[in-house]
């Protein structure tokens, strides 16, 4: 059983960092609660303790004896930063550390830079301070620095559902890497998440789930131009997939939760429709994003989901690099040539 000791920083009179409305202590327990239901839902053998699950005050020496008391695997220590920057960061102790702590913290670091790129968060770095939940955990330990919260735009994204629950999905992947958990079977996450009252789940393809239903899913997005990391199309809906859906459905405009249900498997479906002049929709706006990260320019109106003179414009640029017909029309040739671009 692999325990992990999550810890939201501040607490009861002691709101930590204030701005823009928003409060740290508010924030760093909504994203550890988080945290706690991703793992305890989708991994197996993995037990998870909180500092506090209510507005509560503790001291940092109370924080760190209670990890050490349980005999946690990891800390994890979450915390909003201020201060008039910008951007995320995490940290680990300053002096001798255990080696998984280093290894720990390159997999956290990147996931949830990953799972925030869609927003545009500055990556601040791997960073090394003396802090004391750092420095008198007996286990490997880290801090996240999760945006600015008395800066204007980071305080627009900590308001934001989709941004907290990114900010909690990249820690939960990068803690399923660096701790190498294993994820539930399809059965078990069913059994989890039945509800009565809701649609059968197998409707939905999510996490954990495998077989055909995710190989065409993997299919259709690799032949978009999403990246589906090392294991490719593979038929298991593992992080990289998921991370893969989540831009697909950021980049479209719609929920963004990692879920493929009938809205993103509707926009999935458009998107293979041909494209053209006068298009309109989700499926446009994916596509007009795709345009924009494979550099192509939409100066004036950028990703709006309608597909007009500008969007065109910038398809037929496309076509002419990859030589292939120029029709401002987007057919199988065309998302093939820009797919390959996105590569």
């Amino acid at each position: 059983m692999t325990k992990i000791f999550i810890d939201p920083g501040h607490g009861g009179h002691d709101s930590g960092a204030r701005g823009h409305g928003l409060e740290e202590k508010n924030l760093t327990l909504s994203i550890s609660l988080k945290i706690r239901d991703m793992l305890t839902k989708e991994y197996q053998g993995v037990s998870v303790k909180l500092s506090r699950t209510r507005d509560q005050a503790l001291s940092l020496r109370q924080r760190t004896d209670m990890a050490n008391n349980w005999g946690a695997d990891y800390y994890l220590s979450l915390h909003i930063n201020a201060g008039g920057g910008s951007g995320w960061e995490n940290y680990i102790y300053i002096g001798g550390v255990f080696r998984k702590t280093k290894q720990l913290q390159d997999a956290l670091h990147a996931n949830v830079t990953e799972e925030l790129s869609p927003y545009s968060v500055r990556d601040r770095g791997k960073k090394q301070a003396n802090f004391h939940v750092l420095r008198e955990t007996r286990m490997p330990a880290s801090l996240s620095e999760n945006l600015f919260i008395d800066t204007e735009e980071d305080a627009e994204l900590l308001a934001n559902d989709q941004v907290i629950e990114a900010i909690a999905q990249g820690h939960v992947n990068g803690l399923a890497e660096g701790l190498a958990l294993k994820m539930k079977s399809e059965k078990q996450m069913q059994t989890l998440e039945e509800d009565p009252k809701s649609p059968p789940h197998s409707n939905v393809l999510r996490k954990g789930n495998r077989g055909d239903r995710v190989r065409e899913l993997q299919q259709q997005l690799y032949d978009l131009g999403y990246d589906l990391g090392r294991y490719g199309v593979d038929g298991i809906f593992g992080n990289d997939t998921e991370k893969a859906v989540r831009r697909f459905q950021t980049d479209c405009g719609i929920k963004v939760d990692g879920l493929v249900g009938p809205q993103t498997l509707s926009v999935l479906n458009d998107s293979y429709e041909l494209i053209k002049k006068g298009s309109r929709g989700p499926a446009v706006r994916g596509l007009q994003n795709r345009l924009l990260r494979a550099g192509y320019e939409l100066p004036r109106y950028g990703a709006d989901g309608i597909a007009g003179s500008e969007t065109i414009t910038a398809i037929k640029q496309l076509q002419r690099d990859a030589q292939i017909a120029v029709d401002g029309i987007v057919g199988p040739q065309t998302r093939k040539a820009l797919a390959k671009r996105l590569r």
